[in-house]
C-alpha cells in the first residue's frame, strides 16, 4: 500500500477513534477545482451498519458551498455535526 494511502486511513483511524465517530469520510477536490468527492478508497468505518452509507459517498461530488463537504471545502475549515 503507497505511504500515503497508509497514512491517511491511518489519520482517519485516530480521528474517528478519539471522537467516537462511526464512519470518516475523505474527501478531495478533482484536478480542475470544481468539485469535491469522496475518495472512495480513503475511509475508516467502526459501524459496519454505515457501510451502504459510506459507499453511497462515493457517488455524489459537492460544489463549494454546497452540503457539509462543500461548506468544510469553501470556508476551510473543520465542521462538526453530531447527527449527521
Amino acid at each position: 500500500m503507497d505511504s500515503g494511502v497508509s497514512s491517511i486511513k491511518e489519520i482517519l483511524e485516530l480521528i474517528c477513534k478519539k471522537h467516537k465517530f462511526a464512519l470518516g469520510n475523505f474527501y478531495c477536490p478533482d484536478d480542475k477545482g470544481e468539485v469535491v468527492s469522496c475518495a472512495g478508497q480513503f475511509f475508516y468505518i467502526v459501524d459496519k451498519n454505515m457501510t451502504k452509507f459510506q459507499q453511497k459517498s462515493t457517488k455524489y461530488p459537492f460544489m463549494k458551498g454546497v452540503g457539509l463537504p462543500g461548506r468544510i471545502w469553501e470556508n476551510m475549515s473543520h465542521e462538526w455535526c453530531p447527527n449527521v
